[in-house]
């Protein structure tokens, strides 16, 4: 990513605190300038919470942000403003200011120059039930299982050699083994636009209230006639569509009923009573943004960031590329965290890639590839109640062929979520 000048930075921030969005904002203007500082020393550690709390709110040396959320309540206000800016007044500014998630941190990056004539790929609409794909995909996803059948029947170690793991696939899904509660996979699923008897997707558009205001939008009605803009939701990854079909054999064969949703149909009411299997990027799942997780590791569009790195790890681990442009190796997370409602557990497989949630559902349902995984974490003792891996991912023509254990965090969770 090219580095911007600190200050081009500060004149981004100066435009931003005299706009019509942060008029009388004055918190909201100054804990933006305390980010964007912080983002320019460059030798600086992250930003914690009890440090902004302290250093900008005033806050008190024995201030505990679990008992005071006023720090993150600010900073989600800045998010939701910044947000509101460059769908209005800020949609051409050449530099924009993001605030990643669960983060008190400040991102820049340059706005594209040019605006493409149809910047939008395009497809015809198909008709059919809110899981269909298109046959392209079809085809993949048939390819892909033949893969993972081949895989399995040839690269497994012996009966002889993984026994010594135990059932550690049932100690993995131990909340869905037990049945006691309802069990939900959420498929992460991208907005489509559909117009004028098409569908469109853009990189740069995530909700469809963005969609409304964007100026590329505006300017693809025009072009194609104008009509009303709906949203459409009824294509999901490959990796996670191979990820649902793996999972539901698993399933299956501990006798534990799951439902499949897309999230867009993934209610808080399912969120608050069932055990959730979240596959894919949090890009796609809206609602696990909002769910307070006690998270040490973000997937990012760069790699997956380590909020707080151990001597010898990385601040982000990243992707290993050909010199084609091949992804060859990345990196994806494996994570079990509790629920909002006491009792339920939540399962995360997150990715940059959707071929990154293929290969950490076929690693979490094979006890060959999960065996390795959690005796790091386990450490020879009883497995940990929460945790969070980050698994290397290796593969060969897009398909994963190899996941091995890189770093984890074992999460100490209270009984109840502040």
């Amino acid at each position: 990513m090219e580095k911007v000048a600190p200050e081009h930075v500060r004149e981004q921030i100066d435009r931003l605190t005299t706009s019509q969005a942060f008029r009388n904002r004055l918190t909201l203007q100054r804990l933006l300038r305390f980010l964007g500082e912080h983002s320019l020393d460059s030798a600086a550690p992250d930003l914690k919470e009890y440090t902004v709390g302290v250093e900008l709110f005033g806050k008190p040396e024995s201030y505990d942000p679990q008992a005071d959320p006023s720090a993150r309540v600010q900073l989600g206000k800045l998010r939701q403003k910044l947000d509101e800016y460059y769908r209005t007044e800020g949609a051409s500014d050449p530099l924009i200011l993001e605030i990643p998630q669960r983060r008190f941190a400040l991102h820049t990056s340059r706005r594209a120059a040019d605006v493409p004539e149809t910047p939008i790929a395009a497809e015809p609409v198909r008709r059919g039930p809110a899981t269909s794909l298109t046959l392209p995909v079809l085809l993949a996803i048939l390819a892909a299982i033949g893969w993972t059948l081949f895989l399995t029947r040839n690269l497994s170690p012996s009966r002889s050699a993984s026994s010594h793991q135990g059932d550690v696939v049932s100690r993995f899904w131990h909340a869905v083994a037990a049945g006691t509660k309802p069990t939900t996979v959420c498929l992460a699923t991208p907005l489509f636009l559909g117009v004028a008897g098409n569908r469109y997707r853009s990189p740069r558009i995530e909700t469809f209230e963005q969609a409304q205001s964007n100026p590329e939008i505006r300017k693809l009605l025009g072009v194609v006639g104008g009509g009303p803009l709906t949203r459409e939701y009824d294509f999901t990854g490959v990796g996670e569509a191979i990820a649902a079909f793996l999972f539901g054999g698993l399933f299956s064969r501990m006798n534990a009923p799951v439902d499949v949703r897309l999230e867009p149909a993934l209610s808080w009411e399912d969120i608050k009573t069932s055990n959730v299997v979240f596959l894919g990027s949090t890009k796609f799942n809206q609602k696990l943004r909002e769910i307070p997780l006690p998270t040490n590791f973000i997937v990012e569009p760069g790699g997956i960031r380590n909020l707080s790195p151990l001597p010898g790890e990385p601040a982000v681990y990243s992707a290993t590329r050909t010199s084609a442009g091949q992804v060859i190796e990345d990196y994806a997370l494996i994570s079990r965290i509790p629920g909002l409602t006491p009792g339920l557990t939540y399962y995360l497989f997150g990715s940059r890639s959707s071929y990154g949630s293929w290969s950490t559902a076929e690693c979490a349902t094979k006890p060959e590839c999960l065996g390795g995984l959690m005796e790091r974490v386990s450490g020879g003792g009883p497995d940990p109640d929460y945790f969070e891996i980050v698994a290397r991912v290796r593969y060969r023509d897009r398909v994963p062929i190899e996941v091995s254990y890189t770093a984890h965090r074992v999460i100490a969770w209270r009984s109840s979520v502040p």
